[in-house]
């Protein structure tokens, strides 16, 4: 019973931000629609049928079916840029089994997602219309950030701090860091008063993308 409850409250706090990604994107599109209706990206494999069979573009779409068409939409695009381990591969599923960690799926939604992520971007950003290259460029900015941005942010930022200097980490990594600290973002938090570093904080442990930028 414990098991099933912490299980039901972990997917919940998940499913919150599934939630308000699929508001978010709802409301983009509605946004778009509005200002550029014949320009609307269709990847929903649902919509492309119906309007397939209906011989109707997205611009002719009116009430309900506009809306039910732009819902669905949304949810594509949620589904393909947040994780999900409802889509987890058979083949990650089955490696989940071995003995090779214990949160196997979740590297590879963020693998997934990031890339998904960049791909639609890429296909916003060529639209004819400006609201949805407004929004693949919104959409590339923030993945660059959250890839790489944060991290560079947040070093340079504790090394102004703490007077040291990109050149002292790396010197603490080639000699003294042990090897799962090699390759992670080290981020001084305490120096001495000749700004020498005295303590690191190993960001890689809570950054969940440091599986893309690591390697």
């Amino acid at each position: 019973t414990q098991n099933r409850f912490s299980g039901k409250l972990y997917q919940g706090s998940d499913d919150v931000w599934k939630i308000y990604s699929y508001e978010m994107e709802l409301g983009r599109l509605r946004d778009a629609f509005s200002k550029s209706p014949t320009n609307i990206p269709v990847t929903d494999a649902r919509n492309i049928i119906d309007l397939q069979q209906s011989g109707l573009t997205p611009s002719q779409l009116k009430g309900d079916q506009l809306e039910n068409f732009l819902q669905r939409e949304a949810a594509e695009i949620v589904k393909d840029t947040v994780p999900n381990y409802a889509r987890v591969p058979e083949f990650i599923k089955t490696l989940r089994k071995a003995p090779l960690g214990n949160f196997i799926a979740f590297p590879a939604e963020i693998i997934r997602t990031s890339g998904n992520v960049i791909g639609r971007s890429i296909k916003e950003l060529a639209s004819e219309s400006p609201e949805i290259r407004s929004i693949g460029m919104r959409r590339l900015m923030g993945s660059l950030a959250v890839d790489g941005g944060i991290a560079g942010g947040l070093s340079a930022s504790a090394m102004m701090l703490t007077g040291s200097s990109q050149e002292q980490v790396d010197a603490f990594k080639r000699s003294f860091a042990q090897d799962w600290e090699k390759n992670a973002t080290l981020i001084p938090i305490a120096s001495d008063k000749d700004g020498n570093v005295t303590e690191v904080y190993n960001f890689s442990y809570t950054n969940p993308y440091d599986y893309l930028t690591k390697p």
